[in-house]
């Protein structure tokens, strides 16, 4: 069925080098832990620090950490020797191979954007895998792994066998892009680094400008990274091959097979040199790091297939509470200890690895930012009254709402967080399945020991939907499946920020943050700034195949390997109501161009931009008071997208 949206819980948008130890990165580029035997890194993808064992500590028997926290980096032979030593058959990768050509072709929503856009035939491409009994496990997952990538979709992925799908490898520095001034050619500049990892008498570091990468111009190198991932758009690819520069997670990234990479590169006096640095790989260790990394950032997360489970209907008691709380006295913090120009705002125990906050002065006036790495929590009161609590810690001057390299999660949340900032209900984005005898077979057969009561109460409105579209020969359901409760069309909070807004993106804001972006643009609840051209465009939901065959056991085989594949079409709506997210996404409003300031001052020539702007909004409101609504749970329709749905209009997307 339709689940919830898009990536649904995503728990590592992190790629999680060391989860038990991780710290979000807030301000400062430089990462710091505790932990004398871990080291920081903040990495470019997740605007997040992560941690990995520090090479030059080692376990004692004194020390008081398990055998299974050792720090340990690996060679590349010892993870593929293991990944192969069980060897698949002939007959289990024809398997394999079967199971996805049959997902694909009769679940996939996106099958006809491939063959139509993109010009690809997926199914050829795994028939043309030549078998055989000497191929190896790692050989059959990079074939499988080049034919999905040519879908250019991070929700469909063939994961990696293990110790290769929890294992991952960096350089030990991060990349930044920016632009001179008065220049649109981008160039690509080291921001942070494990120092541990290069070497001491090196010149290269932070500021380094990197020129070329194994004899290839750096942008080239970037683009043909990008390409070669399941980024769907050029915007997409560029900021995804930055980060696959320095850094693969060996689930479902590139495995760098060359043991080093030769880097020409400028040094911050300007001088040209070079230096050969070594890949360095790491396995996660914890039961929790696995799961991790196996529902890894936006393809392997993973939501349950069917309907809503966490769904959290909001008592009239609770509206009460947000009420009382969006309608206190606003709490004055610009009294707080400022550190570099920026003004932190404490989150509760609970979220802190949900969002982080703060005030930062500008010469326009201090704004807020709300930082929205995912929405994987589940919509619940305690994180309704926490948001309603750090908005009206913002200040009313404007606010950005950060959503760069959002990977994506619950469509509630989606709801839940765009109604805290404007008085209208916010409708959910339309949706459709593709249509098949397959899918409506698969869904009557569904094992009902699986599947919570809730979920089985929606099960009969798909089934309609599939009967309809499947007797009159469409190819979808439509224009929408309505399979949304009744109480999603209501309000999910009240109004909670009453000042202007803006929205960030970047060409890795993807799935749900897709939706939260296009509901902001499509009926004009912000605007919409991008330090890329477009988002990550991935509209869709996406479940795990061997979550199919428990689902599903009559119908679904289970396999030896591992997929993800796209299950439910998202559309925008409002001004663009019926357009396709999937490939073509949001272009942004306003596009900025990251400076070199940007690199290694935290961006503080972007909230210079922003504050600017926010400042012009403001002052185009003059005049006009905006009262505090009285809480409205009153329903509303949801738009319908027109009949016969197409393309955004507009040439293929480029950066």
């Amino acid at each position: 069925m339709v689940a919830r949206c898009a990536t649904f819980p995503i728990l590592v948008t992190l790629l999680l080098f060391r989860v038990a130890h991780s710290i979000r990165c807030q301000h400062s580029k430089h990462c710091t832990t505790d932990d004398p035997k871990l080291l920081g890194l903040c990495a470019p993808r997740h605007r997040v620090c992560f941690t990995i064992p520090h090479p030059a500590r080692h376990i004692t028997d004194d020390d008081d950490h398990d055998d299974e926290d050792a720090p340990l980096f690996v060679s590349l032979s010892e993870l593929i020797e293991e990944a192969n030593a069980d060897k698949l058959s002939v007959a289990a990768k024809r398997d394999v191979i079967d199971a996805v050509k049959t997902i694909y072709m009769d679940v996939n929503p996106h099958r006809f954007l491939h063959e139509n856009l993109l010009k690809i035939d997926f199914p050829a491409a795994l028939d043309s895998i030549d078998i055989t009994e000497e191929m190896t496990n790692v050989e059959f997952h990079e074939n499988m792994m080049n034919a999905f990538q040519l879908m250019d979709d991070y929700h469909s992925v063939f994961l990696a066998p293990e110790p290769l799908r929890t294992s991952v490898a960096t350089l030990g520095f991060a990349v930044a892009k920016f632009f001179e001034e008065g220049s649109r050619q981008r160039q690509y500049i080291v921001n942070d680094l494990l120092a541990e990892l290069i070497p001491s008498n090196s010149s290269f570091g932070i500021g380094s400008e990197l020129l070329l990468i194994d004899g290839v111009p750096i942008d080239k190198y970037v683009l043909t990274l990008g390409k070669n991932s399941s980024a769907s758009n050029l915007a997409a690819q560029i900021d995804s091959g930055i980060f696959l520069v320095s850094f693969r997670t060996l689930a479902f990234d590139p495995i760098p097979f060359s043991s080093t990479v030769d880097i020409v590169y400028l040094t911050t006096e300007g001088i040209r040199k070079s230096i050969t640095l070594p890949w360095f790989f790491t396995k996660l260790y914890t039961q929790e790091a696995a799961d991790t990394m196996s529902h890894a950032v936006h393809p392997a997360a993973y939501q349950p297939l069917h309907g809503r489970p966490n769904r959290v209907v909001f008592s009239e008691a609770d509206k009460r509470k947000l009420y009382e709380e969006v309608t206190a006295e606003p709490l004055d913090i610009t009294t707080r200890v400022i550190e570099n120009g920026r003004v932190p705002i404490e989150v509760s125990s609970e979220f802190t690895e949900r969002f982080t906050a703060e005030v930062i002065l500008t010469k326009s006036g201090p704004i807020g930012r709300f930082v929205i790495p995912d929405f994987g929590a589940s919509v619940s009161l305690e994180l309704a009254l926490e948001i309603a609590r750090i908005l009206r810690l913002m200040p009313l001057n404007g606010l950005i709402m950060d959503l760069r390299s959002n990977a994506g999660g619950d469509g509630d949340y989606v709801k839940l967080l765009a109604e805290s900032l404007v008085s209208e209900t916010v409708p959910p984005n339309p949706n459709t399945l593709r249509v098949s005898q397959f899918l409506q077979d698969l869904l009557l057969s569904a094992d009902t020991k699986n599947v919570t009561a809730e979920e089985l109460i929606l099960l009969p409105a798909v089934i309609r939907a599939l009967n309809t579209s499947l007797a009159i020969g469409e190819q979808f359901t439509g224009p929408t499946v309505d399979i949304y409760s009744s109480e999603f069309r209501e309000r999910f909070a009240p109004r909670a920020y009453f000042g202007p807004v803006l929205t960030l993106v970047d060409g890795i804001c993807y799935s749900a943050g897709d939706l939260y972006t296009s509901l902001q643009k499509d009926y004009g609840f912000s605007r919409v700034v991008g330090v890329s051209d477009n988002v990550g465009a991935g509209g869709a939901s996406v479940y795990r195949y061997s979550q199919l065959a428990e689902l599903f056991p009559q119908k679904i085989k289970k396999v030896e390997s591992e997929f993800t594949m796209a299950y439910v079409r998202f559309f925008r709506s409002g001004t663009s109501k019926g357009a396709i997210i999937e490939n073509f996404g949001i272009k942004p409003d306003v596009r900025y161009y990251p400076t070199r300031n940007d690199a290694f001052s935290d961006d503080c020539d972007l909230y210079e931009f922003l504050g600017s702007m926010l400042k012009d909004m403001r002052e185009e409101k003059d005049g006009t008071k905006i009262e505090r609504e009285e809480f409205d749970a009153t329903s509303e329709e949801e738009p319908m997208p027109e009949e016969g749905l197409t393309l955004e209009e507009g040439p293929t997307p480029e950066e």
